[in-house]
């Protein structure tokens, strides 16, 4: 089933929660986050660094029920203040795990890789029961729309940071170079 048919035409089974780790070609990021945005349903998305970066990340976020942006500071403030509907969802999150996350193609799924070709030696390593890393950014989680009372109550799992501010996090998570994923950022008021 074709899943943007469905959501066009509105015929996407009723749900709670929407998880997703969208194909990171083309467009289907930036369409599945106008879907999690608009759904109005609290979301989480797996996606590379440099999805955050993009205009219709932060174009999209202010449109929808997503949070208010990607600094999401100001909105999240506002919403501390007990300014408007007490159950109105916070600004969007990130949760970035301290280890980056590690993709693995099953042998025989990427003849480029398995040839030999220029595009096989960018590539890390191969596991005979894994198949092939191919992890050629860093990924973490966004969240949104959540209503305030589950927002606030949210804690980092072991082994993750959870940030309410994009530009919070240490550069080498947000651009690939510099500090590194283990770089903690600066403590954060739960208050």
């Amino acid at each position: 089933e074709d899943f943007y048919a469905a959501a066009a035409s509105g015929q996407t089974p009723p749900f709670d929660v929407l998880l997703t780790n969208p194909p990171y070609s083309a467009d289907h990021p930036e369409r599945l986050l106008s879907f999690c945005t608009a759904s109005r349903r609290p979301w989480l998305m797996l996606c590379p660094n440099w999805v955050y970066e993009r205009p219709y990340f932060t174009r999209l976020l202010r449109a929808g029920n997503g949070g208010g942006g990607p600094s999401g500071g100001a909105s999240r403030r506002r919403a501390e203040s007990g300014a408007g509907d007490p159950h109105a969802s916070p600004a969007v999150f990130f949760l970035v795990p301290r280890k980056r996350y590690h993709y693995w193609t099953p042998r025989g799924r990427r003849t480029d890789l398995e040839a030999g070709t220029g595009k096989a030696k960018t590539h890390g390593h191969t596991n005979a029961a894994l198949g092939v890393r191919t992890s050629p950014f860093i990924s973490f989680w966004a969240g949104g729309g959540f209503p305030r009372p589950i927002a606030d109550s949210l804690r980092a799992p072991a082994g993750c940071m959870l940030e309410w501010d994009l530009a919070r996090l240490p550069p080498g998570v947000r651009d690939g170079a510099g500090g590194g994923v283990g770089h903690r950022p600066a403590k954060r008021s739960h208050t």
